[in-house]
């Protein structure tokens, strides 16, 4: 009887969610985990871009209105893939380590650093500012050099663009 408990016990605790055995994620898991952080940062950059005319009571000429529609569209698309990051990540966190993913998740945040000061450091070196390139076009002629310089952030980073990121 002592024995029959014994054991019943052992398979209750071992199919309990708190002792269950935790598998290493997937590439997949990883990359969810490291583009959420990646997802979060491009979300905060657009949401500052979103409506400065707008609050001002300032109707906005049609370029600019099309520029805030742009705006607009790439801010609920990254939400909706965001919400689709997480809920991917949120089916598998009692089946994997959850360390790996944080990981994951502070090297997109750690790629989005290096990535944003690279920039800042080629647009100083190529004095790309609006004092020295008045013209709108003359400065994102100057700012094109920056953009073609693809570090190993940056690289990275880019992982985060495919729609087909994830398998479903």
């Amino acid at each position: 009887m002592r024995l029959r408990a014994v054991i019943l016990m052992t398979i209750l605790l071992l199919s309990s969610s708190s002792y269950a055995q935790s598998y290493p994620p997937t590439s997949t898991d990883l990359l969810s985990a490291y583009c959420i952080a990646v997802l979060k940062n491009r979300q905060a950059l657009l949401e500052q871009l979103d409506g400065p005319a707008a609050e001002h009571g300032v109707p906005a000429p049609e370029s600019i209105s099309d520029i805030q529609r742009t705006i607009n569209e790439m801010i609920m698309n990254s939400e909706s893939e965001l919400a689709r990051l997480r809920g991917y990540l949120r089916s598998r966190l009692s089946l994997v380590e959850a360390k790996a993913l944080a990981e994951a998740h502070e090297a997109g945040e750690r790629d989005l650093k290096q990535a944003q000061d690279e920039a800042i450091d080629c647009l100083k070196r190529y004095n790309c500012n609006e004092a020295s390139h008045p013209d709108s076009r003359s400065l994102m002629s100057c700012s094109d050099k920056c953009r073609n310089r693809s570090s190993y952030a940056t690289i990275r980073l880019m992982r985060c663009n495919d729609p087909l990121l994830l398998p479903y």
